[in-house]
């Protein structure tokens, strides 16, 4: 990761920004390229409806996509 400099928030966490777009938190990947689309879940299981707002969740922010 090419760093621009970071950022110092509150003296102790370090944020960086790559000039490939990717975000690192204290040194950790928090945020990358956008990854594929994941399918709703229609299994009829009984988590499928928090299943599916969790996928929508990811979608709407960018992170997976639609």
């Amino acid at each position: 990761m090419s760093d621009t400099g970071g950022a110092t928030t509150g003296g102790t966490t370090r944020v960086e920004i790559g000039h490939d777009g990717t975000y690192k938190v204290a040194g950790v990947k928090v945020l990358g390229a956008q990854q594929a689309a994941i399918a709703d879940d229609t299994s009829g299981a009984s988590n499928e409806a928090m299943v599916n707002e969790i996928v929508a969740a990811l979608r709407g922010m960018g992170i997976i996509a639609p």
